[in-house]
């Protein structure tokens, strides 16, 4: 890892290791500030990006085991501030189980973040166009057709969820799926109490970028320890002591449905991104923002998975490197099964 992080630049990184359906281990490398020379510490909170999207698809879970809504059917019926509107695409066929999976065709891979301190949007501003220069979240393909990446579409899904339980997003989020997981550190929002347990972000050139944030909370704001996300990416499985899937916050079948590939989506499950290489099938998501790299990669059958994230816009290729040591480890773990 010393070597890793100096080959791509990056001050720092905290990586969690799962086996058996739970976290193994969790360790820190490098530095957590450059200039006061402060080493990166295992409890340190990250931003993790699009990371985010999964607990999002958790949330959209919650409802639908409780019954209040449908997969299958318009997000326009549940909308109430803002509706999905198209002169040449049908709007009602932008249903749930599409914005989960990225084939609604809604536009918008990625949304601009804020400097600390400056106003926010609103969701119903974001949704309209008012969110810098990303513009508004519009049907640019046929919905259900192919897959189309949309950071908007998650915008929709948290105005949704706000709408269904007229509650706010993070209150909703933390009462279930963090406080009955044991994610103690899982927050949406920017305090200084949580900037003083966080890394120093930073940009290309190792120059601080603060701490931003995002309008929408659904597409990626979170800030959680990598442990904690650990902790909850191993609820996708069983645990060592018999733990069932989904801890008793969704249902196995539910998480299982999740984890199925859906039509015309090429790779993409409900919240999860489902990778075939080798004949072996994986879960793997990455995550973004400026200042801030996290990645996640995921045997489901062998139960085995890590999550790495770091402070650092130039960490993909860290993150990256990271995961073929991973892929190296599971290889000869495969080969031993095969003799």
């Amino acid at each position: 890892m010393p070597a890793l992080l100096a080959t791509n630049h990056v001050p720092g990184a905290v990586v969690s290791y799962i086996t058996n359906g739970a976290v193994a281990w969790t360790k820190a490398f490098g530095v957590a500030d450059l200039r006061r020379g402060t080493p990166m510490r295992p409890d340190m909170v990250f931003n993790l990006g699009s990371l985010g999207k999964v607990l999002t698809a958790w949330g959209v879970m919650r409802l639908l085991e409780a019954g209040r809504l449908d997969l299958n059917v318009s997000a326009n019926r549940y909308l109430k501030r803002w509706q999905i509107r198209s002169q040449r695409w049908n709007p009602d066929a932008v249903t749930i189980r599409r914005l989960l999976s990225h084939t609604a065709g809604l536009t918008l891979p990625g949304l601009s973040d804020y400097p600390e301190g400056a106003r926010l949007p609103s969701l119903v501003e974001v949704l309209e166009g008012k969110n810098q220069d990303d513009g508004p979240v519009i049907i640019g393909r046929e919905p259900g057709s192919t897959n189309v990446y949309s950071g908007g579409g998650f915008v929709v899904l948290q105005t949704l969820i706000e709408d269904v339980t007229g509650e706010p997003f993070a209150e909703f989020m933390r009462r279930e799926i963090a406080t009955p997981l044991g994610l103690s550190s899982l927050e949406w929002v920017w305090t200084a109490e949580l900037e003083r347990h966080a890394p120093t972000p930073y940009g290309w050139r190792q120059e601080k970028i603060g701490y931003r944030q995002l309008a929408s909370q659904a597409v990626g704001s979170e800030i959680c320890s990598v442990a904690d996300y650990a902790r909850f990416l191993a609820a996708t499985v069983s645990g060592p002591g018999g733990e069932p899937v989904g801890r008793g916050v969704l249902k196995p079948e539910t998480v299982a449905a999740m984890l199925k590939v859906q039509p015309n989506s090429e790779d993409r499950g409900m919240g999860y991104r489902v990778v075939t290489a080798g004949g072996e099938h994986f879960l793997e998501h990455g995550g973004h923002n400026p200042g801030w790299r996290a990645k996640f990669l995921f045997d489901v059958e062998r139960r085995n998975e890590f999550v790495v994230a770091n402070n650092s816009s130039s960490g993909i290729t860290l993150n990256d490197a990271v995961g073929d040591l991973w892929g190296a480890i599971l290889s000869k773990e495969i080969e031993r099964e095969h003799r």
